[in-house]
């Protein structure tokens, strides 16, 4: 019996039903459920437009992982 059921899901035609099936069940299931970051957890950094702004006017800002505090 379990050999039969393995030998119908292992059919070419039948593999990529079976995997849209599961892809359509993880994400009916999780994209309902609530995502929210920690505050305390993301890295604070100023503006794009602050950080240009100090740099114009050479004032050292040491945001390492500010996107636009590249030096130069």
């Amino acid at each position: 019996m379990i050999g039969r059921i393995l030998n119908s899901l292992a059919e070419p035609r039948v593999v990529p039903k079976i995997f849209a099936f599961a892809i359509a069940i993880v994400l009916v299931f999780s994209l309902p459920l609530p995502f929210h970051l920690n505050p305390e957890q993301v890295y604070p950094k100023p503006a794009p437009q602050l950080q240009m702004e100090l740099a114009k006017k050479n004032i050292d800002i040491s945001y390492n992982l500010a996107p636009y505090n590249r030096g130069g």
